[in-house]
């Protein structure tokens, strides 16, 4: 049965991080994953105008020894005492790029396409939401604040080449409210530089730039050769749950062993359910429910099932071998499974006291071994 595109019938909740292919985070300019870079920037997200930028990240802040696939970019505010409001951006689009140039400003080239080596990847676009984000007391890092990456990045730093994340924020309807944190240093010594235009998304240059002064981003990232990855952002629930996802096994296009899909921290004592598509090319997560439907439709969903736990709590959990639900049903969405396909998965799931009714996990890809 073919999933559509209503809260009706679109359920389930689900998180997927494989033992194979564990997450891993740095941030850029690296080094400051628990303490703030403690300099502030408006740009571009306390501004009305729109807005174009790359903020551009010397190779030397990668250690890696391989190629890397980038599933999530965050970005947070100056302070741990500094709340974001909620935040309304109509239509932001971010770019991930090697760059074909140097990070300095004598070497970074001032028409932004010439710096974008080829295989530049528009990672999302479309409406960026969210807010109110506060830091829990005694915290030393501002809460990162994630983009909503719907399309990870390859990237490898052992080419030598810089990396590049181009923004372009064409409207806004409500801003952060505050600052983003941000690193100075000095010449040669700060790891990035920023170029931008104040007052158009769409310039074909920079007019505006600094010299040694970047915005602290924080990447997720797992080894590019890796089969699985978690991508997009999930909803938080009534009770603050984030759904967590986790696989075991081998998805293969023969389902010759279990491969299994667990979602935890979900709502206690409620419904779900797991879905997926095969074709994530293009596609900009639009909100649903209190999360955001972040696999491209066409849809298959699987059996509606119940969560289990308590309510009120968040010790809930979905889980479902997706092997075996497809290798049981004829005409599934995506058939005949072959090696080498990509399958997205996410998951829905009831939540009645939230304002939306529904809520939603983050997402899985992961490639079908033989």
């Amino acid at each position: 049965m073919k999933l559509r595109l209503s809260l009706a019938s679109v359920l389930a909740a689900l998180s997927f991080a494989s033992p194979l292919a564990a997450q891993s985070n740095q941030t850029l300019p690296a080094g400051f994953d628990s303490v703030q870079g403690g300099a502030a920037t408006s740009f571009p997200f306390n501004q009305l105008t729109a807005h174009k930028w790359q903020w551009h990240y010397a190779n030397s802040n990668f250690a890696q020894s391989g190629p890397i696939r980038i599933t999530e970019v965050y970005v947070r505010a100056v302070s741990v005492t500094q709340t974001v409001t909620a935040f309304d951006f109509p239509d932001l689009t971010v770019t991930l790029a090697a760059a074909t140039t140097g990070y300095m400003t004598t070497q970074h080239d001032p028409v932004f396409a010439n710096n974008l080596a080829p295989g530049a990847q528009v990672v999302r676009s479309g409406p960026w939401t969210g807010g109110p984000v506060t830091t829990p007391g005694g915290a030393t890092s501002a809460t990162w604040i994630p983009l909503g990456i719907t399309t990870p990045f390859d990237f490898d730093p052992t080419s030598g080449a810089d990396f590049i994340v181009q923004l372009e924020k064409c409207t806004s309807v409500a801003t952060f409210g505050g600052s983003i944190d941000g690193r100075s240093s000095g010449a040669g010594l700060n790891g990035g530089n920023r170029y931008g235009d104040i007052n158009s998304c769409s310039s074909a240059s920079s007019t505006f730039s600094n010299n040694e002064y970047v915005p602290i981003v924080r990447i997720d990232w797992i080894p590019a050769t890796a089969q699985f990855g978690n991508f997009c952002t999930a909803a938080t629930t009534t009770n603050s749950c984030a759904p967590t996802i986790a696989s075991t096994g081998a998805a293969s296009a023969s389902h010759a062993t279990p491969f299994q899909l667990t979602v935890s921290s979900v709502e206690g004592q409620r419904s779900g359910l797991v879905f997926y598509g095969v074709n994530n090319t293009g596609f900009a997560p639009p909100p649903w429910g209190s999360g955001f439907l972040c696999v491209k439709p066409p849809l298959q969903r699987t059996g509606l099932q119940f969560s289990g736990g308590t309510i009120g709590a968040c010790d809930g959990v979905l889980t479902l071998d997706w092997n075996a639900f497809h290798s049981a049903a004829i005409g599934q969405l995506g058939a005949p499974l072959s090696a080498g396909q990509t399958i997205y998965a996410q998951a829905w799931f009831q939540d009645p006291p939230n304002m939306k009714a529904t809520a939603t996990s983050d997402a899985l890809l992961f490639t079908l071994a033989p």
